[in-house]
């Protein structure tokens, strides 16, 4: 079951939450016991659902010409394809230890961190935090929220779906 939940107390986010223009988290439980949350994270946005990726492909070609960062969207095959400060995109590894993993990316119009955090051995929250730094940064954040919402919990229940998410990742 995957529900609605608010920023987890303990994330290193937590600090910066007064500095973002939205905030949401979705909480869940895990079958398998011992994953990190770098593991859940690559489960979660590794191999997004086929809707989700031709979502991010029509939002690319639209806001491309206003300046926003595009890129195609990309499968992360492990959680040792990525280290902290490396990457690209919500790749972009922040922070990262056994309670949380936090990725970013960061452009003209705004900055977005994506975290993982880790409550016990299989209950999770994914949150998401944007900073709007332009007029367009604030109304493209208001045109994406509902699509966000439908995005994030089909992202969520798809790897909950997904049988031997671990053993899948690399672990």
């Amino acid at each position: 079951m995957v529900k609605p939940d608010k920023l987890p107390q303990g994330s290193e986010l937590v600090s910066k939450v007064h500095q973002t223009d939205f905030c949401d988290a979705l909480t869940f439980v895990i079958s398998e016991e011992g994953m990190s949350p770098a593991q859940v994270y690559v489960a979660i946005f590794g191999q997004l659902p086929s809707f989700v990726q031709q979502l991010m492909s029509v939002r690319n070609r639209i806001v491309k010409p206003f300046g926003f960062k595009v890129q195609d969207v990309q499968i992360l095959q492990s959680v040792e394809s990525f280290k902290t400060s490396e990457g690209e995109g919500l790749y972009q590894v922040q922070h990262m230890d056994e309670q949380e993993i936090i990725c970013s990316s960061e452009e003209q119009h705004m900055q977005v961190w994506l975290s993982v955090f880790k409550h016990s051995e299989c209950q999770f929250t994914v949150s998401t935090m944007v900073a709007t730094r332009s007029t367009l940064g604030k109304y493209y954040l208001k045109a994406v929220i509902p699509f966000h919402k439908v995005v994030a919990m089909a992202s969520v229940r798809a790897m909950l779906k997904t049988p031997n998410a671990k053993q899948e990742q690399g672990s």
